[in-house]
């Protein structure tokens, strides 16, 4: 949505005072951003109250810095009582790990992140925020079964760097990738490079994590349409049953319905929606 259609929008729906009250809001987010740009220090504090390494100009940390990822999912994270162990798969620099921490009834928090550079910088961030015995940096991806891969690194957004597979979960060729593009040659190889991972499935989770059997999980999965195949690696695990909640971005280009279906048959259902349109979060909870 442009800028202008988004001001058509708000007018429309919300009225002028709301449009008055969202402008001040957007103005005070960029003034923070470039105040934080201009101070001396390594770390900032964000608007979601945890310290996270400066990594500008990448549009993850800027939207981590201010707020962007908006408040239902942070809140639940602090206050929820549920689960004692959280699974972050597609941590990227660590924002929903670091505010778990802030949640005491959280005694273990796994942030699976396999991009080396965003990895190190969340590992730093985990430290930053004094969460090295509670928090594990993890440096795999999590899929329908354990191989070596590759992702598309995006330098200008690194929450945009994903896994390209096909409708099996099978990894689509590079070569494929760089000629379907909409980018020029030139503009392609600017923004984007491809890096080698490290996938594992569902019993190599188990053996990894090796979780009590009476834990209780809560997930969160970002990962840029792979959802699928890491819901397909988790219900191979040891632990599914124990998983009570999942927290999933559903994105435009991502199979919404095989998500759906995925979670349905297993006994869960939608305990809240934000979002709308095609690009929207679901939290989904275990029917009792």
């Amino acid at each position: 949505m442009t800028r202008i259609k988004k001001v058509k929008y708000i007018l429309y729906n919300d009225g002028f005072w709301a449009l008055i009250k969202k402008t001040l809001v957007w103005v005070t987010r960029i003034i923070y951003y470039n105040l934080w740009k201009l101070s001396p220090f390594k770390f900032c504090l964000s608007f979601y109250g945890v310290f996270i390494k400066k990594n500008y100009p990448d549009n993850a940390f800027k939207y981590y810095l201010i707020g962007q990822y908006g408040k239902f999912f942070s809140k639940f994270l602090k206050t929820q009582k549920e689960a004692s162990i959280f699974l972050d798969i597609g941590a990227n620099q660590g924002l929903y790990s670091l505010i778990a921490l802030k949640n005491p009834f959280f005694t273990k928090i796994f942030s699976f992140e396999p991009q080396s550079e965003t990895y190190d910088i969340l590992t730093e961030n985990i430290q930053r925020n004094s969460g090295k015995e509670r928090c594990v940096p993890i440096n795999f991806a999590i899929s329908n079964s354990s191989k070596k891969g590759f992702m598309r690194i995006d330098e200008y957004d690194s929450g945009k760097s994903m896994i390209k597979a096909n409708e099996t979960g099978e990894l689509i060729d590079k070569a494929e990738l760089s000629t379907n593009r909409r980018e020029t040659l030139a503009e392609w190889n600017v923004r984007y490079r491809w890096e080698n991972i490290e996938i594992i499935g569902g019993e190599e989770l188990s053996n990894l994590l090796s979780l009590g059997y009476g834990e209780k999980i809560g997930v969160k999965i970002d990962t840029e349409t792979h959802e699928p195949f890491v819901l397909e690696g988790l219900i191979n695990t040891n632990f599914w049953q124990n998983i009570l909640w999942i927290f999933i971005e559903f994105s435009r280009k991502l199979d919404h319905q095989k998500c759906l279906d995925l979670l349905s048959k297993e006994g869960f259902s939608i305990a809240k929606k934000v979002g709308t349109g095609n690009q929207y979060d679901l939290l989904m909870k275990r029917r009792s």
